[in-house]
């Protein structure tokens, strides 16, 4: 594959998966009402932002490390990446439930917490490996193509009035899959299972890149968890999504996002009067 096409191909990869849990949201404003609809988006915010912590900082040093390194050194350098980033995923994972469900609408606490598991566990993406290989093709069987069949999968349940936490299930499902079947092809399980210190000591010289990357995405990772702690659930539904029309992660300007938000916007507030006038 020629330079030009490899990185299209990286620039592009990472920008459609970034957009695929945005996918779910009109599916969820018309099908399951704006309670389920806050809760994905808290869950996203939060997990986003536990997810820039757990890459551990790859995603801004992990090509280079990788393109210099021996073609014997790589893949000894991905099981300690990967097993560094595990041992930071499962604490944040449960961190990221714990809170997404605190925030969340109280019915929709599962899914919001379940919804926080999936975008936290994103960050054990391989992305940063290849990327330093310079073969973007297995980013698309092993981690776009099952994420998007996750959105489409749990679009469906919902519209057929299955539980809104389905989505998030399969979506952890299609991310741990993915990830996991791609490491198989790297690495075997006995090298996942030894050299523990060996990444710790990688993951404390990844330390200064990690809180770099971290801090400079929390801005936009936790915007809608910092506007669902002090607003009510419509006040939410509307910042939500104005920020998935965007999808800067901040409230978008423009005819076209205005069109967007309205579109969804009377959605929500159609749910919301009917679940008012139920009470």
């Amino acid at each position: 594959m020629s330079l030009a096409k490899r990185l299209l191909s990286f620039s592009t990869i990472p920008a459609f998966s970034a957009l695929i849990p945005f996918l779910i949201l009109p599916v969820l404003s018309r099908a399951a009402g704006t309670e389920a609809w806050v809760a994905v988006g808290v869950g996203q915010s939060v997990g986003g932002f536990l997810a820039l912590a757990v890459s551990l900082g790859l995603n801004v040093t992990g090509p280079t490390l990788v393109s210099l390194a021996a073609p014997d050194e790589r893949p000894r350098m991905f099981a300690r990446g990967t097993r560094a980033r595990i041992a930071l995923a499962v604490p944040a994972a449960l961190v990221g439930a714990l809170v997404a469900a605190w925030l969340a609408p109280e019915k929709e606490a599962l899914a919001a917490a379940l919804m926080a598991v999936a975008i936290t566990l994103g960050g054990l993406t391989a992305s940063w490996y290849l990327i330093g290989l310079g073969t973007p093709l297995p980013l698309i069987g092993f981690e776009l193509v099952p994420r998007a069949a996750a959105t489409a999968a749990g679009g469906v349940i919902v519209v057929l009035g299955g539980p809104v936490w389905s989505y998030p299930v399969l979506l952890i499902i299609a991310v741990v899959g993915g990830i996991a079947a791609y490491a198989s092809r790297v690495m075997s399980l006995s090298d996942l299972m030894r050299g523990w210190r060996e990444s710790a000591r990688f993951a404390r010289r990844q330390l200064s890149a990690a809180g770099t990357e971290t801090v400079s995405g929390a801005y936009t990772a936790l915007a809608v968890s910092l506007v669902t702690m002090g607003a009510s659930t419509a006040q939410a539904a509307s910042y939500i999504s104005g920020t998935s029309c965007g999808g800067s992660g901040r409230p978008s300007s423009g005819p076209r996002a205005t069109r967007c938000r309205d579109g969804w916007w009377k959605t929500a507030r159609r749910t919301s009067a009917v679940a008012s006038a139920q009470r």
